[in-house]
């Protein structure tokens, strides 16, 4: 009850954001030498140059690059940028993680041969410090986009394999940063929705390339309707894919200027929010906005985890509960709830205190906004100190987020 006390507290500041310049660095690669070949990362990398192009970004495309000109590259565009810039990166071709980094591969990447992951590591570009790179420019705004949730191309060798076996992994963003991956964490991102498909551009590509030119979508709306219609557009294939994304922005960010700016009361449902960074009870939490009331919000919340299969614990409504104690409580209500699939599989793996993890979701209102949000599972696992396996954990991550995109609309 005190944690919802401070939680309900909090005050989401709007910040204007005012860029000298913009410049953007449009990676893709097809022709791996080594690993398998790609057929839709250049065309979607000079689609979104040119999409670009048209928005005041300073663009430099690169095509089937090995590591010196993608480090090249990476130099040109840091040394364009200067203080209060908006710096973005869009990436598509092989990606993989390993130890959780995530490394971005050049074309010229050896993929045979018994390597190691230090090998791998050393021939290609971390992510992480391709931002930090671009964050000591001092650039106010960065963008990442990353289409490389692929399949590991690197073969198991006698047993043993280098980094996860599909897509990226999570990313600690740094400070006035966004990232966002095609897939989920552990989830693999179409190419095309089968062989019949003509379009030239990935699924998660050709949904992103209008959205980029839509007049007055600020950021979080965009990728709110981004993530929807991928995860629609690839489960009409029976495929799960829901884009991942890590916010740490300090304000708002339109790629395309409005005539007129969106009001809350219009455009916030299923927008993802971030969260106060003076809170520490807040940190890695996600969260996104509903034009519903508390009430509604939470029924659409307990009917999308019965959707799931999800086995409810309990539904607490601390307006109803303060009242009959005589006292006073904000508007709010938590869901807690677990899925079978989910603890079977951490069954299945031996970690028993996936067991013992329910998962939980709050719905509270905020200066007449419902706000539907959510601890990521790992914080719960390190707080508690229990055991941990990142694919059960990426799990119950994307099942939070589709349960709380999926309330929100």
């Amino acid at each position: 009850m005190k944690f919802l006390l401070v939680f309900v507290a909090f005050v989401l500041l709007p910040f204007g954001v005012t860029a000298q310049q913009r410049v953007a660095l449009v990676v893709g690669n097809n022709a791996y030498e080594d690993v398998p070949v790609l057929e839709k990362a250049v065309a979607d990398a000079e689609a979104i140059a040119a999409q670009l192009a048209t928005l005041d970004f300073d663009v430099i495309l690169a095509t089937d690059v090995d590591r010196r000109t993608f480090n090249l590259k990476v130099s040109e565009m840091i040394n364009r940028l200067e203080p209060g810039d908006t710096a973005f990166v869009f990436y598509a071709g092989h990606g993989v993680e390993i130890e959780g980094e995530n490394y971005l591969l050049p074309v010229d990447i050896l993929g045979s041969g018994g390597l190691s992951s230090d090998f791998v590591t050393s021939e290609s570009i971390a992510l992480s410090q391709l931002l930090d790179r671009i964050r000591r420019t001092g650039a106010r705004t960065t963008l990442a986009i990353l289409d490389a949730c692929r399949d590991n191309p690197f073969p198991a060798v006698a047993g043993r394999s280098i980094g996860r076996p599909q897509g990226l992994g999570r990313i600690a963003a740094p400070e006035g940063t966004f990232v966002m991956f095609s897939a989920g964490a552990g989830q693999q991102a179409l190419d095309a929705l089968d062989r019949f498909d003509g379009s030239e551009n990935s699924v998660f590509t050709r949904l992103l390339l209008p959205k980029l030119v839509e007049p007055g979508l600020e950021l979080r709306q965009l990728i709110g309707q981004l993530r929807v219609e991928v995860r629609d557009l690839a489960r009409s294939r029976d495929h799960a894919q829901f884009p991942a994304y890590y916010d740490e922005l300090l304000g708002d960010f339109y790629f395309t200027s409005a005539a007129s700016v969106p009001t809350v009361a219009d455009s916030s449902v299923g927008v993802p929010l971030s969260l106060p960074r003076d809170l520490p009870a807040l940190e890695d939490m996600g969260a996104v906005a509903s034009s519903k009331t508390v009430s509604a919000a939470m029924d659409a919340v307990e009917i999308a985890a019965r959707e799931v299969g999800a086995s409810i614990f309990a539904r607490v409504d601390y307006v109803a509960e303060a009242a009959a104690l005589g006292l006073e409580a904000p508007e709010a209500e938590v869901l807690i709830f677990g899925e079978p699939q989910l603890e079977m599989a951490a069954l299945s793996d031996n970690i028993l205190s996936g067991l013992i993890l329910p998962l939980k979701v709050l719905v509270f209102s905020h200066k007449g906004q419902t706000v539907i949000a959510y601890e990521y599972p790992e914080e719960i696992f390190d707080d508690l100190k229990l055991s941990r396996d990142q694919t059960y954990l990426d799990q119950m991550t994307a099942l939070l987020d589709a349960i709380a995109q999926e309330a929100a609309l």
